[in-house]
């Protein structure tokens, strides 16, 4: 398993385009910014050109390891057919082996919309431009016996024979970080795909820490889930990813649905829009309003729970009503859903949530309440920054 970048909120110049390399958070918070999109045609075009022998191998050598796991629950890390939560604090999740996926977080009691669901600090780090291959073995070197043994559990989905470089290509997280361009955390990695997902993630830069927020109620005994890829990938497209990079196919609501043409029309659309919001705030306040409506309307036809694309789409909203003119009145709703959606996302006392929180305070000390234009480039969410830079760290590594 692998994923992204995490959006936040930082000043932009009103000239800035989507396009632009994502940086590190910045200490004024202003403006939502995200990753391209182009990102994920990069990865696309790299993986095609792996070819399918590639991806079938791979997936050979995966199910072959799973079934060896599955057949080997004594070791000293598995025990009654579980593995070590190694959360840093007490989770509401338990390690089990899951048919067909080798293991998965599943909740032991109900979660809530927006609640922390596990927090952890990473095993391993990567940071591009490094000596890799040397500081991947010498930070497994300086690990305990235990935490080298739950590390080469995990899945190796690559064509070779398994090895650490493979397990940690699979299960790294990409994060945005001043220092650090990925990581690898034990419990997380144990978090399965789904193109509906019921959870997201984040990097907290703070605490150094991966966070996993639940975007939607959880009941007991259900698997948690997170999305590897862009959710506005068409099924096609992801399978192919997962394929390639994970060796699985998926077979959750989305990609299984009689629906799926419709599904993918969603999803294109999706794209479309987070690309339309990606251009910026404008005084035309109506066709603002709409485009963050039409967004949350299409979220639910699609059940994505993603609660980052609400939070982009309302502050959106916001920034052109108070940009026309149109007063707090009307502005403020929508900066409430945005805090609300991100606040879900990060949790209370994130710094971009209480940036969002002081405008709550006094919606026309936004700069967009004095005709200061600012650009919007995207509070995609967990979700969506999870899966580019999980793209990043595969290609260009």
């Amino acid at each position: 398993m692998s994923q992204m970048w995490v959006p936040f909120i930082g000043p932009q110049s009103p000239g800035a385009l989507r396009g632009q390399e994502i940086s590190p958070r910045a200490p004024v918070a202003l403006v939502l910014r995200a990753l391209p999109r182009e990102l994920s045609n990069v990865k696309a075009s790299a993986l095609a050109a792996a070819g399918a022998a590639a991806g079938t191998a791979a997936a050979r050598h995966c199910v072959a390891r799973r079934a060896r796991r599955g057949q080997n629950l004594q070791n000293p890390f598995l025990s009654g057919g579980k593995t070590v939560c190694r959360a840093t604090t007490a989770a509401p999740v338990e390690i089990l082996p899951i048919p067909a996926k080798g293991f998965g977080a599943i909740a032991t009691r109900d979660i809530a919309r927006g609640e922390l669901v596990l927090e952890e600090r990473p095993t391993i780090t990567y940071q591009a431009g490094s000596d890799w291959p040397t500081s991947l073995q010498q930070q497994f070197d300086r690990l305990p016996v235990s935490s080298q043994t739950a590390v080469m559990e995990l899945c190796d989905a690559t064509p070779d024979e398994k090895g650490l470089k493979g397990v940690f290509d699979t299960n790294s997280i990409g994060c945005s970080s001043p220092t650090l361009d990925g990581v690898l955390c034990l419990s997380v990695s144990r978090i399965n795909h789904s193109c509906l997902p019921n959870c997201e993630q984040f990097w907290d830069e703070q605490m150094f820490r991966e966070k996993i927020f639940a975007c939607k109620d959880i009941q007991k005994g259900e698997e948690l889930s997170i999305s590897y890829v862009e959710p506005y990938l068409l099924a096609e497209e992801r399978n192919d990813v997962f394929r390639r990079r994970y060796a699985f196919q998926c077979n959750c609501a989305a990609c299984s649905s009689q629906s799926r043409e419709a599904s993918d029309r969603r999803r294109r659309r999706l794209g479309e829009m987070l690309a339309e919001l990606g251009r910026g705030v404008s005084p035309d306040a109506d066709a603002g309003v709409a485009l963050a409506k039409e967004l949350l309307q299409l979220c639910d036809e699609e059940g994505l729970a993603l609660q980052g694309f609400r939070a982009q789409a309302c502050y959106h909203a916001f920034q052109c009503l108070l940009l026309a003119g149109r007063g707090q009145d009307e502005a403020a709703p929508w900066l409430r859903r945005a805090r609300e959606s991100l606040e879900a996302t990060r949790g209370a006392g994130d710094p971009d949530v209480e940036a969002l929180r002081g405008y709550e305070a006094d919606p026309l000390s936004h700069p967009a309440a004095s005709d200061q234009a600012t650009q919007l480039s995207g509070l995609a969410g967990p979700a969506l920054a999870a899966a580019a830079a999980a793209a990043a760290l595969y290609f260009f590594r």
